[in-house]
């Protein structure tokens, strides 16, 4: 551990402090290389996974930007490249990509942290169902430039403000609302996971999501997951 705060660090392509010499680090993605390259990239990476499953397992770093003009960025750990596979085209709303997640049938899924679009349309959830074959786009970025990437609305997980996302064992997938008030979500899918892994069903064709509700009690916390239909009050937004 460190003995102390190890304060600011005026390098950023090593911005952390070990507690430990034989730790290391290294920067493997600038921006403005990017942006000189003709690579699109809005700025503010947030979260981050790997592919975890597949031919290539683990090869691939993904990311994405956390701006009003989202998108999705491929790194490729042997060979150090990083492309730009998917930015909101001008003209149109994708905004504040924030979490990033590898799903066990093998694509990315991707959720808007902002809930104050124009007409509420976001508070989505994306999925990208070519994540490793998606090709490289560059700037300028237009209504074509998303041509080769598989990214499609999935409209059977309820709108909120995502901040993160993971499966359990039995394939349920978790997901929060960070708005004040928000609460732990729980989607279940209709189809079973072994259709799903096997790409005879579609995960998110329809399902049911539940809120985790809890009282408190002085000896032990009683919780439950709760259907919205049968809470009066609910904080997410409009289930289309």
């Amino acid at each position: 551990p460190l003995p102390e705060s190890a304060g600011p660090n005026i390098y950023e392509g090593l911005p952390i402090t070990f507690g430990n010499p034989d730790f290391m680090q290294r920067s493997i993605v600038r921006r403005n290389t990017q942006l000189d390259d003709q690579k699109p990239n809005s700025g503010n990476f947030d979260m981050n996974t790997v592919n975890e499953t597949g031919k290539d397992k683990g090869r691939y770093l993904f990311t994405v930007f956390e701006t009003a003009t989202s998108g999705v960025q491929r790194h490729d750990l042997e060979t150090g490249e990083t492309d730009t596979v998917w930015q909101v085209p001008p003209g149109e709303i994708a905004a504040r990509f924030d979490p990033v997640t590898w799903t066990p049938w093998g694509t990315l899924i991707t959720g808007e942290e902002n809930w104050g679009c124009a007409n509420s349309v976001c508070g989505r959830l994306f999925e990208l169902r070519n994540p490793v074959a998606a090709p490289a786009i560059f700037e300028p970025v237009d209504a074509s430039s998303n041509d080769g990437a598989d990214l499609v609305h999935r409209n059977a997980v309820p709108r909120s403000s995502h901040e993160g996302l993971q499966f359990d064992m039995s394939g349920n997938m978790y997901f929060v609302d960070e708005l004040n008030g928000g609460s732990i979500y729980k989607y279940v899918p209709a189809a079973r996971m072994h259709r799903v892994l096997s790409a005879r069903a579609d995960y998110f064709a329809a399902g049911q999501t539940f809120v985790l509700r809890g009282r408190r009690r002085v000896r032990a916390p009683r919780r439950r997951w709760q259907h919205p239909e049968r809470q009066r009050c609910l904080c997410m937004g409009p289930h289309h």
